[in-house]
């Protein structure tokens, strides 16, 4: 597995080095584009405006709008010289208990190994959380962008969940809710059925299943076959009824069994 990234974790005065892999990878299919007119591919390059041709990506640089129209030209080098020890160094800034953190700011997860000659410090610090029950609030610089993360451990290893920022979150402002009276008996029924549901959440038993469906149709379309609509649209559940829909789905779940 490649790393994305290299550094030191600041433990204290203790400085470890690290390197940071991803730990997810892309599921959905891939899909090439085409013209609807003739089918001929759709490409994106990057053409210079003045030279009207296109650009490999070496002799790409980026640019900052610093006034109308004037730029300023930053080299990947600069990036680093921006802040050398944010850009090399994984900063613990405090512990804190994972419950004190609301899952809507959780983002990305990484995965944290140490280099060969820090493994003592990197497992000395995984069994300190384990120890605690802690976890450590960390910010680092990845891809230009300083992040705010939590480190957490995960058997032998360690896990970065990256956060979103404060300000990275939108206001439920505007978002509709509503203050409509339940009756009780209408609640009891929504909290057997909720219980009656309950389970023991693994990730095994769940699975992207439209893809499933999708490559069924590409198929069927691949071997010029009539294409008939899979599943269908559920009609909106009337509230006059609602009482009798939540006494049938428990009697279903009941019977089922």
């Amino acid at each position: 597995m490649h790393a994305i990234w290299t550094g030191s974790l600041s433990f204290g005065l203790v400085n470890i080095p690290i390197r940071l892999y991803s730990a997810v990878q892309e599921r959905a299919l891939s899909f090439h584009l085409f013209h609807k007119k003739d089918k001929s591919p759709i490409r994106y390059v990057k053409i210079c405006e003045k030279e009207q041709k296109e650009v490999d990506l070496e002799e790409i640089i980026k640019g900052f709008e610093v006034t109308k129209g004037k730029f300023v030209y930053l080299e990947e080098e600069d990036f680093e010289k921006a802040n050398i020890y944010k850009t090399n160094t994984m900063e613990i800034t405090g512990f804190t208990e994972l419950s004190q953190i609301d899952p809507l700011f959780f983002d990305k997860p990484y995965f944290l190994s140490p280099d060969k000659k820090s493994e003592k410090a990197f497992f000395l610090l995984t069994d300190a959380l384990k120890t605690t029950e802690k976890v450590a609030i960390v910010r680092y610089v990845l891809k230009s962008h300083e992040n705010l993360a939590i480190i957490r451990p995960l058997k032998n290893i360690l896990i970065v969940q990256q956060l979103r920022y404060l300000d990275e979150m939108r206001s439920i402002e505007g978002i509709k809710g509503t203050n409509i009276k339940r009756s009780p008996k209408e609640l009891n029924i929504a909290v057997k059925l909720i219980e009656e549901l309950a389970v023991d959440f693994d990730p095994r038993n769940y699975k992207d299943s439209y893809v499933e469906d999708l490559k069924e149709l590409i198929q069927k379309k691949a071997k010029g076959k009539k294409i008939r609509a899979k599943g269908k649209r559920l009609q909106k559940t009337k509230m006059s009824e609602l009482e009798k829909k939540l006494k049938d789905s428990l009697k279903l779940k009941k019977k089922s069994a």
